[in-house]
């Protein structure tokens, strides 16, 4: 199995995230002012978190907490009884209300065989909704995941634009799903993209076999009676060899599974499987497999050991299973103050430990030797190789003790994030990932768009600029995604690259008239920010001066 290695490009964009995450900390009380009480929504749209009751935020149990009336599908309503006990509840079908045609387009959904039937049951909720908001009441609509992702409720941002409408981010399908695989897809030496997407529809142009690619990461929202299409594209694309897994369940504790296998012999594996009714497929690069945290079990039943994600600016967008997670440990590894200021609740009394040199950077030259590097880059190498040495260390004397080690990072611990590298590292342990809310879910929600819904496109990709300095410009992928025409999410450094620069390149691949956002602190408690235009013109609507600290940029027909 070869083993990752971390990119240089991962440096700018953590460290303008601990800038603005200690600058979005201060001063933050946690208690509602009568300036939110002013700003408070007619409507809301909640993610709940992808499966098990205990990945919903917290911030996302406290909308709920306060809405009058609730709408959401009888599976959930059964599986938050006890949060939703004493609502109204206004039940809907089973996935009812997709845009498209189910999750992945699966001929049995409702949408298919009854549209009569569910137009009408649009209409009387439209109807109940409005008068509840008449009334004074305020209205929750759950979906699960990220509600901006492939989401049940995308219709209502249209339907509802006259009314105060406020997403609250959930943890997206497709982090949960990773962590079960126990990958970090998000970015090494060969790769830096992730293409998010599902079944072709009529008309759309970024089909599967358009999006393919070996320089890429690709997730697709499945179901059973789709995966035999899905194939016949994948085939076409990729070699027999090529690694494959469907992750089914990735939420349900118990239930979780990794079915892996090639292009070559996958059909014959799912063949003698019982597939759930959704699932995600992963292949391409960064996929390692067979590799799970489901499918290893450690040798000697001591310790536990969790890699889990919280979200840096609002606690309150941290999940029930994260909080839970680190209640529970004994060992806390914590290299960043931040975490510790905004948890300060929750790591209270815990013994909260951190490498000597706390600015090492853990990730960098991880699966390298001193023989890589040279000059500042292996003084910088040594004392990474030498906290890493430090925490190995700490983590196995722990395990051995038996106690439970939690490692905190910071968003989802496996998109674009420094602590990665411990799921190698300590294999043999069998590492837990909790996965949480990023800032592409946070930002989703301040968008108030959906990102896999464009005119002619269903699919985004999440990416990273190329920048001189890569220590392996193999993973130099950004022209090769930008020429897949679909929706863009960028997750922007903080150094080397200019926004004139940017829609620069991006016009050569985009019309001038196309939609850019960029979406600064998403997700924190202050300081978040949307900036929207064109290609043609956001560079004045901006300036042309340094660009913000922790930033996503969006691109693509779905902001019109």
């Amino acid at each position: 199995m070869r083993t990752k290695t971390i990119n240089s490009l991962l440096f700018p964009i953590i460290f303008a995230l601990l800038l603005i995450a200690s600058l979005a900390n201060a001063g933050t009380s946690g208690q509602h002012s009568k300036k939110d009480k002013a700003c408070q929504a007619d409507i809301y749209l909640i993610g709940v978190g992808p499966g098990d009751v205990d990945l919903i935020t917290i911030s996302a149990q406290k909308t709920v907490h306060k809405a009058d009336v609730i709408v959401c599908n009888p599976q959930l309503a059964k599986q938050f009884g006890r949060l939703l006990d004493g609502k109204e509840l206004l039940l809907t079908g089973l996935n009812s209300y997709r845009p498209r045609k189910g999750l992945a387009g699966g001929k049995s959904s409702e949408a298919d065989r009854q549209p009569g039937e569910i137009k009408k049951d649009q209409n009387r909720i439209i109807k109940t909704v409005r008068t509840a908001v008449k009334g004074g009441k305020v209205v929750a609509f759950l979906d699960y995941g990220d509600p901006m992702v492939y989401g049940n409720w995308l219709w209502c941002l249209d339907v509802f634009k006259d009314l105060n409408l406020k997403v609250e981010p959930g943890v997206c399908l497709f982090h949960a799903a990773n962590a079960v695989l126990g990958e970090d897809i998000s970015f090494s030496d060969i790769s830096k993209s992730i293409i998010l997407t599902t079944n072709d529809a009529c008309g759309e142009r970024d089909t599967i076999d358009k999006l393919a690619s070996n320089s890429a990461a690709m997730v697709i929202y499945c179901s059973p009676n789709n995966f035999d299409v899905v194939l016949r594209k994948l085939s076409g694309k990729y070699k027999p060899e090529t690694k494959i897994a469907l992750v089914p369940n990735s939420t349900c504790v118990g239930k979780q599974a990794v079915i892996s296998g090639t292009i070559a012999n996958i059909e014959e594996v799912v063949a003698t499987q019982k597939l759930a009714k959704e699932f995600l497929v992963f292949i391409g690069a960064n996929l390692d497999l067979p590799k799970s945290n489901i499918a290893t079990k450690p040798a000697k039943k001591k310790g536990k050991l969790y890699l889990v994600g919280l979200f840096p600016g609002n606690p309150d967008l941290a999940t029930l299973r994260a909080t839970n997670v680190v209640k529970g440990s004994d060992l806390i590894i914590n290299q960043f103050d931040f975490i510790n200021a905004a948890y300060k609740h929750i790591l209270e009394g815990k013994e909260v430990w951190a490498p000597s040199n706390k600015k090492a950077w853990t990730w960098h030259g991880y699966g390298k030797s001193a023989d890589d590097f040279s000059g500042k880059n292996l003084e910088r190498f040594l004392a990474s190789e030498k906290a890493r040495q430090e925490t190995v260390s700490k983590v196995r004397q722990a395990i051995e003790k038996g106690q439970q080690v939690c490692v905190l990072d910071f968003g989802d611990p496996l998109t674009y994030a420094p602590w990665c590298w411990v799921l190698q590292e300590f294999a043999d342990l069998a590492p837990i990932v909790i996965p949480g809310i990023s800032s592409f879910d946070a930002a989703n929600a301040a968008l108030k768009k959906s990102v896999t819904q464009g005119a002619k496109t269903k699919s985004a990709i999440l990416t990273v600029p190329d920048v001189d300095d890569w220590l392996n410009k193999k993973a130099f992928d950004f022209d090769e995604m930008l020429e897949r025409q679909t929706s863009l999410v960028i997750f922007m450094p903080d150094y080397m690259i200019t926004l004139p620069d940017m829609v620069k390149k991006l016009s050569a691949y985009y019309d001038r008239k196309t939609p850019i956002a960029l979406v600064v602190c998403a997700g924190f408690k202050k300081g978040e920010k949307v900036i929207k235009g064109r290609l043609d013109n956001i560079v004045d609507l901006v300036g042309r001066k340094k660009l913000p600290f922790l930033h996503l940029m969006y691109v693509g027909s779905f902001l019109e």
